[in-house]
């Protein structure tokens, strides 16, 4: 195997046998282009939360349309792993599922012809969350995919995605990344050592909760006191309330986390839809409807 695929594979820590199949594919993919044992047009991501599941069905589809098969610096493999390549669509859900309306539209814009690349990629993240017509919208266009169409879908584990659109898919498994692979991503982004030991181990090999652990003290502080309320728990009675003591501390840091992203997205909209003092220009105040219905629905999630 060369070493071309490595730089847009930096981000997927601890996942060699994987990055290992996708490199195979790319070789595949770039030489001729067709189905065949190493490459496929349609793939199913799955590990647990954190593992990068997202993370390597985007530095995929980075090495894909990157004319150097991934090298990670060009524009190609980094407007692709920003989101701002025309030829990559990534589709993310902020509420509970997936609509069949969107998954249609998404199917129309999957099978347009790529614009500057060799494919067009198409990211489905949380695929599980899939409705039922949603899921059947999406069968067909998996079943007879464009011979320039690559489908990459997301989902914790194999038995989340329906049978019919699972048997379709290559699967492809990460798993979770090790505390010290963990420790040493932190350290080599600047972490105290101390640090990123606490966060790692705390952390379960979810590389995003590592990063929140080790750069707030507040998230280090509520870890410490979850972990208190269970020592108390002698019988049913503290169990219970040890328990609520946990939910509610979830819920509140729910609730702020949400409460930040959400004025940082009005603020950007209100911005975008050139907001003269209270007043948004003719089809700012729908939008802002529609975000804040987003919101919401984000939130219950």
């Amino acid at each position: 195997m060369t070493g071309v695929h490595h730089g847009v594979f930096d981000d997927l820590i601890d996942q060699q046998p994987a990055i290992e199949v996708l490199s195979r594919a790319i070789e595949a993919a770039h030489t001729d282009g067709s189905e065949s044992q190493e490459m496929s047009h349609a793939w199913l991501f799955t590990g647990p939360p954190g593992s990068g599941r997202s993370t390597g069905a985007i530095a995929f589809a980075a090495a894909l349309v990157c004319s150097h098969q991934g090298c990670g610096s060009c524009q190609e493999c980094l407007t692709a792993k920003a989101g701002n390549h025309p030829d990559v669509e990534i589709y993310q859900t902020q509420g509970l599922s997936i609509k069949v309306d969107d998954v249609r539209e998404l199917v129309v814009r999957a099978s347009w012809s790529p614009s500057t690349s060799r494919y067009r990629v198409v990211i489905i993240e949380d695929c599980d969350r899939l409705t039922e017509s949603a899921a059947n919208a999406l069968l067909k266009a998996i079943e007879e995919p464009g011979a320039q169409t690559v489908w990459l879908l997301c989902a914790p584990t194999l038995d989340d995605v329906i049978p019919t659109i699972r048997s379709r898919l290559r699967s492809l498994t990460l798993r979770s990344p090790s505390p010290e692979a963990v420790k040493d991503l932190l350290i080599s982004e600047g972490i105290d050592a101390k640090k990123a030991i606490f966060a790692a181990r705390a952390a379960g090999g979810h590389i995003g909760r590592a990063r929140y652990l080790a750069r707030d003290e507040a998230a280090r502080t509520a870890r410490l006191n979850t972990l208190k309320a269970t020592l108390n728990v002698t019988d049913i009675t503290s169990a219970f309330n040890s328990a609520a003591k946990i939910v509610d501390a979830a819920k509140e840091e729910a609730n702020r986390v949400a409460s930040e992203k959400n004025e940082k997205e009005i603020s950007a909209l209100r911005e975008a839809w050139g907001e003269q003092g209270s007043r948004l220009a003719s089809g700012g105040s729908k939008a802002l409807k529609e975000l804040e219905k987003d919101q919401k629905s984000r939130l219950t999630e």
